[in-house]
């Protein structure tokens, strides 16, 4: 038996493993129920403009052109099948959640910690990180 982690999409991939094989616990960072927070997105905006670089509007638009829509379908798909299942989930699992994520909406973990069938659960919601939660100033925070 053994941890799974998993990043994102792979928080996904993570929960759907769980379910089918023997794990002792779970791990997942900035996973997705819900994806892109628009409130975040706005204000990653606003602040490029007013210091008048373009990383995160960058980043944006060329994220449009270099998702490919069978990405999205897939990703789409997994979701739909990861939710109903959440409650089927009984190993200990232990959520985190960047609050500057402007990918993955941090309701996402609250969703994760209420449906999730495990009475062993921690979420812990961390604040100077964005998506990329392990290559952020909280990184050591996370992984302790």
């Amino acid at each position: 038996m053994s941890v799974h982690l998993g990043f994102s999409m792979g928080g996904l991939i993570t929960l759907q493993l769980a379910l089918n094989n023997s794990v002792t616990g779970i791990v997942t960072l900035n996973s997705p129920i819900y994806y892109w927070d628009l409130k975040r997105v706005l204000l990653n905006i606003v602040n490029d403009i007013k210091a008048r670089k373009f990383d995160n509007i960058y980043k944006y638009f060329s994220s449009i052109y270099r998702l490919p829509a069978r990405a999205l379908f897939n990703f789409r798909m997994l979701l739909a099948k990861t939710k109903p299942i959440l409650n089927l989930i009984n190993c200990p699992i232990f959520i985190a959640q960047a609050l500057q994520d402007d990918t993955v909406n941090k309701r996402s973990a609250g969703f994760i910690f209420k449906n999730i069938g495990s009475e062993t659960k921690k979420i812990q919601y961390y604040n100077n990180s964005g998506h990329h939660i392990l290559w952020s100033k909280v990184a050591d925070s996370v992984m302790n």
